[in-house]
């Protein structure tokens, strides 16, 4: 959910951190309300949301998401140099469309300009991904990918 608050846009923060420090999807913690949250935060859980977002899976609009949830139900991932493609290529689709989201209102601080991938590890049919995000106001963020996906037929 996005909303205007003193000309910004703000999302509601959706990924919290367990005590057990598995991170979950909920819109507020028991006995809490909901955050709002912008910047690189916002730019953060954007893009983390677009690239877990299966490509076709919004009716109105078929173009959002990523092909990584497809190629890894598929078992095209085999290996971590799989993974790395795979991951490579939805970075890219991730980015341009929240690329194509921006406009001269956009803040520097939620705009995307760069994703490295800092670790991608396949490992006992599970795969993880540890992403560097930067912003065009040089602020940046590590992202690990909130779930761990299972893989079948990974080596």
């Amino acid at each position: 959910m996005t909303t205007n608050y003193a000309n910004r846009q703000v999302d509601v923060h959706c990924f919290y951190r367990d005590a057990a420090g598995r991170v979950t999807l909920r819109l507020a913690l028991p006995g809490e309300g909901g955050q709002a949250i912008t910047g690189i935060l916002r730019l953060a859980q954007r893009f983390t949301m677009e690239l877990l977002t299966e490509r076709g899976s919004m009716r109105y609009l078929p173009e959002r998401g990523t092909s990584l949830l497809s190629r890894i139900r598929s078992g095209f991932i085999q290996s971590p140099a799989d993974f790395t493609l795979a991951l490579s290529n939805a970075i890219l689709e991730a980015a341009t469309n929240l690329r194509q989201e921006e406009d001269e209102n956009t803040p520097a601080d939620e705009r995307l300009i760069s994703v490295d991938i800092s670790e991608a590890t396949l490992g006992g049919g599970r795969a993880v991904a540890r992403l560097y995000l930067e912003s065009a106001a040089g602020t940046a963020r590590t992202l690990v990918l909130p779930v761990a996906l299972p893989l079948r037929n990974a080596v």
